[in-house]
């Protein structure tokens, strides 16, 4: 894998990151729009335990693995290739798929902020630079 490929993967990483922040930010208002204030070790432990916030969990585990995948030695070009597949996959909202998407898409209908990290997402994904 050459510098640049890795350079791609690192970006997309982070910009998925971002989104994924993004995501839990706007998790976290609704829940404390409905509950009151709710202190970080709760949210965490929320975002671990309650089955309303499970849609998530396909997005922390890509991340989690895309980690792994950096931190190794010898790092398969194939799975990274497998991976940046799966996040647009993921990225690309469908109703019809599994929870993941249907709450995405919902999401992405209320928040420009949420829009325009997708957007980040994509171009690091295509290598364009914004």
């Amino acid at each position: 894998m050459t510098t640049v490929d890795l350079d791609r993967i690192r970006d997309v990483r982070h910009q998925l990151l971002h989104l994924h922040k993004e995501l839990l930010d706007l998790e976290r208002v609704e829940r404390e729009r409905t509950h009151g204030r709710i202190a970080p070790a709760d949210f965490l432990r929320l975002l671990i335990e309650d089955s309303s916030l499970a849609w998530l969990r396909p997005m922390t585990e890509l991340i989690v693995r895309i980690d792994e995948w950096l931190d190794e030695d010898e790092r398969d070009p194939d799975v990274a290739t497998t991976w940046l597949r799966e996040v647009s996959h993921l990225l690309t909202p469908d109703p019809a798929q599994h929870d993941f998407h249907h709450r995405y898409a919902q999401l992405l209908q209320a928040s420009p902020e949420l829009v325009i990290a997708q957007g980040a997402v994509m171009r690091a994904l295509t290598g364009r630079r914004s």
